[in-house]
């Protein structure tokens, strides 16, 4: 009985063999095959990792350049933004500078006008001006009477210095002539009554050719200062000055007639001024 129970349980594993090699065969494959399936997948997602780490090295870069160039255009915008300041400081510079100029010029033109007025007013009072017609008349023949004893007197020292005389003669003979000529031009204009002067304005061709004379006068004072240096003699020299000073005065209170006349408001003046010049 045992021996049967033996072959039967022996039999039964030499028949259930290949099953069981079967099995392991199939699952040694499939447990093969999981792995390398499991590897494919892993592979794939690391490509995949290693795409998506591309892409976001990628949008890093891309991103650094927009920054990049971001921070240009800012920082050339700001450059021009400085350069616009200080284009605009600098025009405000100029302009405050500028204003200060004018400041100063319309300031020294009031300080001109102020001395000329002061001047003016000087002049006046040192210079005896208007009057009535007997006075302007005597004050004409003064002058007139000046200007010829000064003339003698340089007629002396021509004498004494006859290198310079016949020049110190010559302009001191020019300027008594000149001054009759302003004296009898002044004494015409003088003669305008006060209504034709009102509307007509004073006789500014007169006026106008005492003017010339007395800047000849002027021209030829400077010509006998420069023949001073050649005078030798020392009393000479002094009376040589005295001379010329007495013939500025002259000279300067004739101006203060002219311009006296040349004064006042007139409907017309305007007009017969222009045809005189």
């Amino acid at each position: 009985m045992k021996r049967k129970i033996a072959i039967v349980v022996v039999c039964g594993c030499i028949a259930l063999s290949p099953l069981v090699s079967f099995g392991t065969k199939e699952t040694a494959g499939t447990g093969t095959q999981s792995v390398n399936d499991s590897e494919d997948i892993t592979s794939q997602e690391t490509s995949q990792g290693t795409k998506a780490t591309q892409v976001q090295n990628t949008d890093t870069e891309q991103g650094q350049s927009n920054g990049s160039e971001s921070t240009n255009q800012e920082t050339i915008q700001n450059q021009n933004q400085s350069g616009e300041k200080a284009q605009n400081q600098n025009q405000e510079q100029e302009q405050i500078k500028d204003g200060e100029s004018e400041n100063k010029n319309d300031s020294a033109s009031q300080n001109q006008k102020t001395v000329q007025n002061q001047e003016k007013i000087r002049n006046q009072e040192q210079y005896k001006v208007g009057g009535t017609k007997e006075e302007k008349a005597q004050r004409s023949q003064e002058r007139r009477s000046q200007i010829a004893n000064a003339v003698q007197e340089i007629e002396k020292i021509a004498e004494n210095n006859q290198g310079i005389g016949e020049q110190i003669r010559t302009i001191a003979q020019n300027q008594k002539d000149e001054q009759d000529v302003v004296e009898d031009s002044l004494e015409e204009a003088q003669e305008r009554n006060s209504v034709i002067k009102f509307l007509i304005g004073a006789n500014y061709g007169k006026l106008k050719e005492a003017k010339e004379k007395l800047d000849q006068q002027n021209i030829r004072i400077e010509e006998m200062k420069k023949l001073y240096e050649n005078i030798e003699n020392e009393a000479d020299a002094q009376s040589f000055t005295e001379q010329i000073s007495t013939m500025k005065k002259i000279r300067e209170e004739a101006l203060q007639e002219v311009a006296n006349e040349d004064q006042g408001f007139s409907l017309f003046g305007w007009m017969f001024r222009w045809f005189a010049e």
